[in-house]
């Protein structure tokens, strides 16, 4: 059986779990990591709860995800680094009680992986500023 046989077989049977890696000399087949980034990165789930750390080269910071919902997200991070204060979505993030903020998104986030992501990156453009 020729290699696009084997691509189209292998894509029919996974049906988006596979990404293709091509070159002018070797086609390749390579199966996406399935893992949730949350997983990936050491969160634990706790009945509706992720808690973990979202985690920078600057530093870690506590988190929590909870999904009120299906589909909905609220993002929470514990003592975020003072640096965060002159990034432009400081705003964003919401006081609540003792060093824990609500971080507000303008468009809400649909999975953890994507909160996880946008916070990481707010706080490493903050500790660039």
């Amino acid at each position: 059986m020729g290699f696009l046989a084997e691509l189209i077989q292998e894509l029919l049977r996974d049906n988006n779990k596979v990404k293709i890696i091509s070159s002018q000399r070797n086609g390749r087949i390579v199966k996406r990591n399935i893992v949730p980034l949350w997983q990936e990165k050491n969160w634990t789930r706790k009945g509706k709860r992720l808690i973990g750390y979202y985690r920078t080269k600057y530093g870690a910071y506590k988190g929590e995800i909870i999904e009120s919902y299906r589909g909905a997200y609220q993002f929470y991070i514990l003592n975020p680094p003072s640096c965060l204060s002159r990034h432009s979505h400081f705003a964003c993030f919401i006081p609540k009680q003792r060093g824990v903020y609500e971080v507000h998104f303008y468009t809400k986030a649909k999975t953890p992986d994507e909160g996880i992501l946008a916070i990481e990156k707010i706080l490493v453009e903050s500790h660039r500023l």
